[in-house]
């Protein structure tokens, strides 16, 4: 296996980090409610798609130690 594929759990995961990123993101724009709870949602967003770009994140982090 090389060393940049993935696990079919790895894909899927990546694919549910991307689409609750999108909703998360999509909610704290248009969402109604207070700023701290959109904010907040929009702090989630973020943290997902980082969790989606876990893998280019490592490989950034791999290069840059090197």
């Amino acid at each position: 296996m090389s060393r940049n594929s993935h696990s079919i759990g790895e894909m899927i995961s990546t694919i549910c980090f991307t689409g609750v990123a999108l909703w998360l993101g999509f909610e704290a724009l248009t969402g109604p409610g207070p700023g701290g709870l959109r904010a907040l949602l929009a702090l989630c967003a973020v943290a997902s798609a980082l969790g989606a770009a876990r893998f280019p994140l490592q490989r950034l982090a791999d290069r840059w130690r090197s």
